[in-house]
């Protein structure tokens, strides 16, 4: 996912990378997010804000739903 360079805060660098590690909760929720890579400034929360109001289908298995783990990845650019 790529968001506007206008969001980043003046706290940032010209350029950010965040990859979260996601778990989409067999409920269709988003349940669990880590830092895999952080950017160490605010636009470390504007990902995981975004992560966080996620909706989806979840995936089955033999009919039934499962949860799953997924790498969202943010950038941004000046």
């Amino acid at each position: 996912n790529k968001l506007d360079h206008a969001q980043l805060k003046s706290d940032c660098p010209d350029e950010v990378l965040v990859e979260l590690s996601v778990t989409l909760h067999k409920s269709g929720r988003v349940t669990e997010v880590m830092f895999i890579k952080s950017t160490g400034c605010s636009y470390d929360m504007e990902a995981i804000n975004s992560v966080r109001k996620l909706k989806f289908t979840p995936a089955m298995k033999d009919g039934h739903p499962v949860s799953q783990y997924i790498v969202a990845v943010f950038s941004a650019g000046r």
